[in-house]
């Protein structure tokens, strides 16, 4: 899966999006401008989560455009909230987070 979302330069990445039905996600970038977006990002380490539980950890949310490996080329603007608490098997070991902006919003997505 991590060949698949670099290969598109994505950060993040479903297993349903390639044909895969589970509950399974991924994401991970550099410190560099992330993929398409037009925002610099600090860098994510390799995460896998298996069966995710995502939770808003504050209610204020922020639009902005974001974009699918699913469909490429198409973008849209997107509420999603700022700040996000998650629970999930990882491939390190039960991982509970708190992420926000765009960390954040890459998990929601996915």
């Amino acid at each position: 899966m991590f060949e698949t979302m670099h290969a598109a330069n994505g950060a993040g990445l479903a297993a349903p999006q390639i044909g895969v039905p589970l509950r399974v996600v991924i994401f991970g970038y550099a410190d560099r401008r992330c993929a398409t977006r037009a925002i610099r990002t600090r860098s994510v380490p390799q995460t896998i989560l298996v069966n995710p539980v995502l939770e808003p950890a504050e209610p204020t949310k922020s639009r902005t455009a974001g974009g699918c490996l699913s469909v490429p080329g198409l973008r849209g603007v997107v509420p999603r909230v700022r700040k996000l608490r998650y629970a999930a098997s990882t491939s390190k070991e039960d991982d509970r987070a708190h992420r926000r902006g765009f960390h954040a919003r890459v998990v929601q997505h996915e």
